[in-house]
């Protein structure tokens, strides 16, 4: 099962979205899997030619693994087909809640470029005068010198 034990906040603190959730739980579902067969990250690495910062990140949900990243880390880890399955179906969700979590980012972004009344029904914004400043001459002092 995904809901494997893990942070629901990066280190700084900040709240995780859906979809960084699911990835965090996925990855930490795949470093279960790897300490259980005995392996470390590095050697789960090098059986595939990985940077070993590529276990890391994928296992701390900080970069999305592939399908064929997860069908490998299974193969390598000895996981039943039933494992797989799980493995797949979590990234799958992942994938739906990235997907999710952007288009809600882009249309929150598109909204905040509309042009309109942000203040809400009923709600008059105050009308800003349109005229140019008005200088004058007595208004502008010698400043003392700085030297």
């Amino acid at each position: 099962m995904l809901n494997a034990s893990y942070s629901a906040a990066d280190p700084e603190g900040r709240r995780l979205s859906s979809y960084e959730e699911a990835r965090a739980a996925l990855g930490a579902r795949l470093r279960q899997l790897r300490k259980d067969a005995g392996l470390t990250g590095e050697q789960l690495a090098r059986r595939f030619g990985w940077q070993q910062s590529k276990v890391s990140r994928i296992e701390t949900g900080k970069q999305n693994a592939s399908e064929a990243d997860i069908t490998a880390w299974a193969q390598a880890v000895g996981a039943a087909s039933e494992v797989v399955e799980e493995l797949l179906a979590g990234l799958k969700a992942v994938q739906i809640e990235y997907a999710t979590w952007r288009q809600q980012h882009q249309a929150g972004g598109q909204a905040d470029q509309q042009p309109g009344n942000r203040l809400g029904p009923g709600v008059e914004a105050p009308q800003l005068r349109n005229e140019q400043p008005r200088f004058h001459h007595h208004a502008i002092h010698r400043l003392p010198s700085l030297g």
